[in-house]
Formats: C-alpha cells, structure tokens, sequence
C-alpha cells in the first residue's frame, strides 16, 4: 500500500470560511498597497510637475501599477496638463488653497 503524504491541521473550529480569511489578509495588503502608492506619487510630485512619461516610468520601476497610480492621482487629484501647445503632458499636485484672510472693515 502506498500512502500520500498529507498535512492535518489542528486549529479547532474556527468562524469564518478559508476564502473568507483570504479576502480579509487580501483586503490588508491592497489598502497598504495603495497607501504606498499614494505616498510614492506625492513624493515623487511634490518639487514640482513632471512629465508624465517620466512619472509612468518611475512608478513603474518602483513596483506601482498603472492602476495603483491612476488611483493615486484620482486621490491626490493630481493635476494633467499639457506642457505647452507642442509639448507633453505633465502631472503636478494642485495647488493649496490660499489662506483665508481676514477682511478689515
């Protein structure tokens, strides 16, 4: 008789079903992901705008996706805009709210 190795797990009973623990470390992971990727992205815009290409490529090389960054721009509403009439596109954070000032009368 030939015997396959197996393993026996002896946690008791748990709650939850195993897709459901899954989805909740799953779930963990994403929200850190994209955190980073919007602190990547504000880092990265914060001197100034940068040429979109420029921006693509380094989130890339830093492991952000092209769905991680356009979910960081929407958060940061980063700003898109061409360069000039010829140029390129750039992408720069908005600009701060000016302060409030007081109005004497």
């Amino acid at each position: 008789m030939i015997t396959a190795p197996y393993i026996k797990w002896d946690l008791g009973t748990v709650d939850i079903t195993a897709d459901a623990a899954i989805a909740a470390v799953a779930g963990q992971h994403g929200r850190q992901r994209r955190a980073d990727a919007v602190e990547f992205l504000r880092q990265l815009l914060k001197d100034g705008p940068v040429d979109a290409n420029i921006a693509e490529a380094r989130s890339a090389a830093a492991g952000v996706s092209e769905r991680q960054l356009r979910n960081a721009a929407s958060v940061l509403q980063v700003v898109k805009e061409k360069s000039s009439f010829t140029g390129g596109w750039v992408w720069r954070l908005p600009a701060a709210p000016a302060a409030e000032t007081e109005i004497p009368f």
